[in-house]
């Protein structure tokens, strides 16, 4: 019966390992006091309401995760570059009509959840995002796309669904990101 324990567990953490997932608690910023921020790993702001970020926030350096979804920003500060540990953010259902460039900063960003706000383009500099794997971009009034996204040689899901596209611009941004699942609605004719 031990060894039956011990393997399970054995298998438990070569899973858990082998899935990339890493486990850290995700405080809010109220638990925070007290913290040490060198010890704080994931932070989440969701629905908080926020139109610009705690400064205290950017004495986290090795912050790994970042929720800010549901809150009324607008814009990023500079000192988010400063975040370099960073790898998933979620900045979705906030007011943004344009994209931060300070996140294009964040090399280690793996994961962007950028959906429901209000921007109608993405920069140039999204290429320099070589570790992001996961692109979510659902429900923004783009109209057209950045080269450089083919260089993101990582990328695994680019989710544009809820905007709508001619089926010629489906078809070339399918063709150059093949290694990429791409969710698009169906294509409309009407964007010609």
């Amino acid at each position: 019966m031990r060894m039956k324990c011990i393997f399970v567990i054995f298998l438990l953490v070569l899973v858990s390992s082998a899935s990339g997932q890493t486990e850290y608690k995700i405080y809010t910023w109220d638990e925070l006091v007290g913290c040490s921020p060198d010890t704080v790993y994931a932070i989440s702001f969701r629905k908080q309401k926020l139109d610009s970020l705690p400064s205290g926030l950017f004495e986290f350096r090795n912050l790994m995760y970042l929720d800010l979804e549901k809150n009324k920003l607008t814009e990023l500060p500079n000192q988010l570059r400063n975040l370099t540990s960073l790898q998933h953010l979620n900045l979705g259902k906030n007011k943004y009509t344009v994209f931060p460039l300070s996140i294009c900063q964040l090399k280690n960003l793996r994961s962007l959840k950028f959906n429901q706000n209000e921007i109608s383009y993405l920069p140039e500099s999204i290429g320099d995002l070589g570790q992001l794997e996961e692109l979510d971009l659902f429900k923004n009034p783009i109209r057209k796309l950045p080269e450089s996204l083919t260089q993101l040689k990582k990328l695994k899901l680019l989710e544009l669904r809820n905007i709508k596209f001619s089926p010629e611009f489906q078809d070339k941004w399918l063709s150059a990101l093949p290694d990429t699942k791409i969710l698009f609605d169906p294509p409309c004719d009407c964007m010609k």
